[in-house]
Order: C-alpha cells, then structure tokens, then sequence
C-alpha cells in the first residue's frame, strides 16, 4: 500500500514538474516580453475599468490579459510595475489634415495619439511618403484618404465627371494606395460656393470603393445635404451638422449604423470668428445624437482651417465632447474602438486584447472622473515600444 502511495506521490510530482517546464517552454519560446503589472484596465471597449491587471506584450502584439494573480509571467519578461495608473489603448484622431509631418506625427503619439487619420490632401507622393514616415515607430500611425472626391468645380481636388468616370477614378486612387475615400458635399462657405455633387456620382464612388474593401467618409456641414451622403452608403459622416437637424435624420443616422465625427475644435475655432451660435447649435445635435444611441468617431479637424488646434492629445475636442453630454466612457471608446472600427483596423487596433498591436497610453488617475487627465500621458508604448516614459520620474 505504502509502495502505491509513493508511485502515486512520484506521478503527481512529475505531471507538476512537466506542467511548470512545459509552460516555461511556451514563455521561452516568446522573445521578446515585457509584462506592464498592476494596472487599472480600461480596454476600450466600454467595459468598467479593472483593477490588478497586468498586459503580457511579445514583441508588437498583446500576448495575454488577466488579473495579476492569475498571470505566468516568465522569469525573463522585462516588468513595467505601473503601481495603480490607468492604463488605455492608444487613442485616434480620426479627423487631421496636414500630416505628413514627422514632427506633428511625434507630437501626436507623445501626447498619447497613436494613430491619426488625414482627411485630404493632393495626392502627389503622399502614399510613399506615409510608408517612410511609418518606418520609424515614434510616429503616429498614419492613415490617407488622398484627395477630396467631387464634381467638376465641386468641393475638393479630385474630379469625376460621370458615374464611370467615377469608377476609373476611385479605383486609380486605391491603386495608388490610398486607405479610404473621402467625398466633398459642400455648395457653400461663407462668400465661397461650388457646384453640388449628385447622387448619381456618390452612389458611384461609393459603390467603387465598398468594392474594393474601402469605406468612405462624405464632408457634410449642413442638414439638407446629409440625404446625399446616406442615400449614397457612406459609412462616415465629417463635422457635426451646425444648423437645424431634425429626430428623424438622426434616427436614420442611428438605424444604418453611420458614425459620425463631430469636429467640435474646429466649430470652436469657427464660432470664434463668425459667431457662438455655430459651436452651440453643433453641441446640441451632437447631445440629441448621443442620446439617441449614436455612434460617435473623435476627430478634430486638425489643420483644416487658419486657427490653433491641440497638436497632441486633443483635450479641447474631449472637453466639448463632455459639455454635449458624452460620459468620459463614451469619449473613450470613440477614440479608440469606435474609431478603429471605421479606420477598418478594429482586428489590429483600438482596444486592449490578445492579439491586438501593443499600442497602449498610461496615465495617473482616473480618467472616469476627471476627463482632463487624460491630456498627462505618462506613458506610451507603440507596437509593443516604449516611445515615452514620464512614469517612472512622476512617482
């Protein structure tokens, strides 16, 4: 009996030995490990934050996510004790333009802007251009509609003329590289007007680039001309309309799933100069959204009119978002999950999960209940690289 005992005995421990070797094999068998512990989690996808937690990054991608407690981390892992700071997934500004910068691509990530969305441009190099700056990992990720899509004189840089046209054309521009398109539907701005784009011409262009696996975003100011863009499919809506905008467009907004990208900044720029009623008739539609179960995209604007704009984190456009009655959770997700869902890079990007690019921002605080923190990234790590830590010093 006692010789059973001690066979039995004899197994249990050979079964835990394998089991601690085998798992020390699945870790060595990982370069690269950094493990960042003891974090309050906000992933980015709405859920409640998370105390204890700890985010096992190999090399650019989230290897594992759990509670400190539960988590193997390998003797060999590189350790980042965070002490109880918050850590979130990377934020987006989804609406930018004059990017193609290496200094406001760095001054983006540093302030806790990962990835950056250009929102029109003249093509020219742009494409290669945007494939040399994401070389160095201290810049912002960067993502290129190309130039604005209209009519003949209309309200951006790259013409079509007829529906086939419109599909030789957009099909150039996704050839040539771009990441999603963009359609001009503006007649009028101040003492400048343009010729109106036609629905035969959005339904094209937007037919041409669902297609080819692109979405498309359509530039709206004005409430008469949304039908234009959601006739035409468009999976993005850009600025937040400042005149009257009526239940039932937002309920169709709401129904076919549109996102839309308020540009709050670049309202409070304009209402600086042309009068207050634009930035507050553009936070009331924006609150009506929301509270109809909107889906909202951060974006700023960036660049897109002569006035200063947050080059980094763009608290400014966060603060406004509060003052329209979004919760600090809410402006959250639509700077990370929303936003990657409409960059199409949801499966890379814009929550903290396995399997998702380690691009990560730390701050101290809680965020849920002072918003205002979030404009004091201590910590940035990108594709799984520390690219800025105030961290450690701040403590």
């Amino acid at each position: 009996m006692a010789t059973k005992k001690r066979i039995q005995n004899s197994f249990i421990i050979l079964l835990a030995v394998f089991y601690i070797l085998a798992s020390q094999q699945l870790f060595a068998d990982q370069d690269n490990l950094t493990a960042f512990i003891n974090a309050v989690l906000i992933d980015g996808t709405g859920a409640e934050p998370v105390p204890k937690m700890a985010i096992l990054v190999k090399g650019i991608r989230i290897f594992k996510v759990g509670h400190v407690s539960d988590m193997t981390i390998p003797l060999s892992a590189s350790r980042v004790d965070l002490k109880g700071a918050t850590i979130l997934p990377g934020f987006f500004n989804s609406h930018v333009h004059a990017a193609h910068d290496e200094r406001k691509l760095k001054r983006w990530s540093r302030g806790g802007v990962t990835t950056v969305k250009e929102m029109g441009n003249a093509l020219g190099s742009h494409t290669g251009l945007r494939d040399r700056l994401l070389k160095d990992n201290r810049n912002a990720r960067l993502i290129i509609a190309g130039p604005i899509v209209s009519n003949p004189g209309g309200y951006g840089t790259w013409h079509v003329s007829s529906p086939k046209d419109a599909k030789e054309k957009i099909n150039d521009l996704i050839d040539k590289g771009v990441d999603f398109i963009k359609i001009g539907i503006e007649d009028r701005q101040g003492l400048k007007s343009w010729p109106l784009i036609n629905g035969k011409l959005v339904n094209a262009i937007v037919e041409t680039a669902h297609s080819r696996g692109k979405s498309v975003s359509c530039h709206v100011t004005r409430s008469k001309h949304l039908v234009l863009a959601l006739d035409g499919g468009t999976n993005s809506l850009e600025h937040m309309v400042y005149d009257e905008l009526s239940d039932s467009m937002i309920e169709r907004v709401v129904q076919e799933g549109v996102f839309w990208v308020p540009t709050l900044e670049l309202w409070k720029n304009v209402s600086e100069q042309y009068g207050d009623w634009i930035l507050r008739n553009a936070v009331t539609n924006l609150d009506r959204f929301v509270k109809s179960g909107g889906k909202v995209v951060l974006g700023t604007d960036f660049a897109g009119f002569n006035a200063e704009f947050d080059p980094g984190m763009p608290i400014t456009e966060i603060l406004l978002m509060k003052q329209a009655s979004m919760t600090p959770m809410q402006i959250i997700v639509s700077a990370t999950r929303n936003a990657a869902q409409l960059a199409g890079v949801i499966k890379d990007l814009g929550t903290i999960e396995p399997g998702k690019i380690a691009d990560m921002i730390v701050i101290r605080g809680n965020p849920l209940t002072n918003i205002k923190i979030l404009g004091e990234v201590k910590m940035v790590i990108k594709s799984g690289e520390i690219i800025k830590n105030e961290f450690l010093d701040d403590l």
